[in-house]
C-alpha cells in the first residue's frame, strides 16, 4: 500500500514538473502540437485527481459529521445515565440504604445467574450422557438375554452349551444373539 502511494506521488510530481515546463513554453509561444496535446492530458489528469480528492473529502466530511452526531447522542445518553445513577444513589442514601452494598448485591445476583445457567447447561449435558448410557445398557442387557435364551434352548435340546461352542452352527447362533438387532 505504501509503495503504491509513493509511486502515485512520484508520478504526480513528474506530471507537475512537466506541466510547469509546458506552461512556461506556452507562455513564451513556443509550444508545439505534441506538447500541446501532452499539456492537455496532464491538465485533464490533474482535474480528475482534484475532482476525486474533493469527492473523497466530502465523503469523509459526511462520515465525520455522522460520527460527530452519533458521538453527541452517545455523550447525551451517558450524561443522562450518570444523572439517573446519581439520583438513584441519592434516593437510596436518603432511605438509609448503602448504594455500594446494593451494587455489590446486584453483582452477586448476576454472578449467581451466570452460575445457574452454566449449571443448567452441565445438567442437560449430563442428562444426555445418562440417556446414552441407559440406551447402551439396555442394548447390552438385550444381547445378554438373547445369549441366555440360546443357552436355555441348547439345554432344552439336551446339548451342553460349553461342549458345542466350537461348532460353526453354535458360533453363528451365538454371534446372532450378541449382534445388535439395529445393525
Amino acid at each position: 500500500m505504501n509503495q503504491h502511494i509513493a509511486d502515485e506521488g512520484a508520478l504526480r510530481t513528474a506530471r507537475r514538473d512537466a506541466l510547469a515546463v509546458l506552461l512556461s513554453r506556452a507562455a513564451r509561444g513556443v509550444l508545439g502540437p505534441t506538447e500541446a496535446q501532452l499539456l492537455r492530458q496532464h491538465v485533464e489528469t490533474e482535474m480528475r485527481d482534484a475532482d476525486t480528492a474533493r469527492t473523497e473529502r466530502d465523503d469523509w466530511a459526511g462520515r465525520c459529521g455522522t460520527a460527530d452526531a452519533e458521538t453527541d447522542i452517545a455523550q447525551r445518553h451517558a450524561e443522562h445515565a450518570a444523572t439517573e445513577l446519581r439520583v438513584l444513589r441519592a434516593g437510596l442514601r436518603a432511605n438509609g440504604a448503602d448504594p455500594t452494598q446494593i451494587q455489590n448485591l446486584w453483582a452477586q445476583i448476576r454472578l449467581r445467574n451466570r452460575q445457574w445457567r452454566d449449571a443448567k447447561v452441565r445438567a442437560a449435558q449430563a442428562e444426555e450422557l445418562l440417556s446414552i448410557a441407559h440406551e447402551t445398557s439396555n442394548r447390552a442387557e438385550t444381547a445378554l438375554n438373547r445369549v441366555r435364551g440360546l443357552a436355555a434352548q441348547w439345554a432344552r435340546a439336551g446339548q451342553d452349551p460349553t461342549a458345542c461352542i466350537d461348532t460353526d452352527a453354535a458360533a453363528r447362533a451365538l454371534a446372532a444373539a450378541v449382534a445388535d438387532p439395529k445393525e
